[in-house]
């Protein structure tokens, strides 16, 4: 017998007496190979979902920095608001009134701070003559944050009257402080203006049917009404005259 004819011969016999266990394992019912729950459609899926997410939040994060949580205010006669994000950059301008409006029309205020941007409201408000000498200029500060509205405060009303000074102007800035009122942003009439106009109407002959036409009035107008009639109670009190009134005449409407 031939090498080749052994090996033939061999072979035959291991498969006669070596039985093939993996396939009897194979043909038996009980068994299966379970398939991967993780398909290429669960995973395209779950890859979307985090993308998905993180594409909301950075959009989140984007659109916070615009949310508003400082309002400065200027009014003269022309009335104007400043909005501020939480890192004090300027997010919106906003006109009360029609001469507001005017001044702050075409201001491209995206790479500005807000020192800049009264800057050019003020330089504005000069070259078209709606700040004159002895004028008053109120600022208003609205935020929680009261070491922002002091810093606020103190930055922008130095920038205000070293702005005066160069075109020599004697100008008086009064500074009104507020905590957030939510919708100021919504406004007509700044905070700041609304207390001066309130304080009249509650101490002089002024009603609240009076008070469309007082929000037109210059600051420094409003604050002569008040100087008069706190000099009429003075007097009145030094009288004792407590029936008649000498308070001042409402305005014409």
């Amino acid at each position: 017998m031939s090498d080749n004819d052994l090996k033939k011969y061999l072979q035959a016999k291991i498969k006669m007496t070596v039985p093939n266990k993996i396939e009897d394992i194979k043909s038996s019912p009980e068994f299966y190979v379970k398939r991967s729950s993780v398909t290429f459609k669960n995973r395209f899926r779950y890859s979307f979902a985090s993308i998905l997410i993180l594409i909301i939040a950075t959009l989140s994060i984007v659109f916070k920095t615009d949310d508003i949580s400082t309002i400065v205010s200027l009014d003269i006669n022309p009335s104007i608001m400043i909005m501020l994000n939480a890192k004090e950059e300027v997010v919106n301008l906003k006109g009360n009134n029609s001469d507001g409006e005017e001044l702050i029309n075409d201001l491209n205020y995206n790479k500005l701070n807000v020192e800049e941007v009264v800057e050019v409201i003020m330089t504005r408000a000069l070259e078209q003559d709606y700040i004159l000498d002895e004028d008053i200029i109120l600022l208003g500060i609205e935020s929680d944050d009261e070491e922002l509205k002091n810093s606020l405060a103190t930055k922008l009303n130095e920038k205000i009257k070293n702005k005066m000074m160069t075109k020599n102007k004697n100008v008086d800035v009064i500074i009104e402080k507020f905590a957030s009122k939510g919708n100021s942003d919504e406004l007509k009439v700044s905070n700041a203006k609304d207390k001066i106009i309130m304080e009249l109407i509650e101490n002089s002959n002024y009603t609240i049917e009076d008070y469309q036409v007082l929000s037109q009035m210059k600051i420094k107008d409003l604050n002569s009404m008040m100087k008069e009639n706190e000099a009429d109670e003075k007097v009145e009190q030094k009288n004792g005259n407590n029936g008649n009134s000498n308070k001042s005449n409402k305005p014409n409407n």
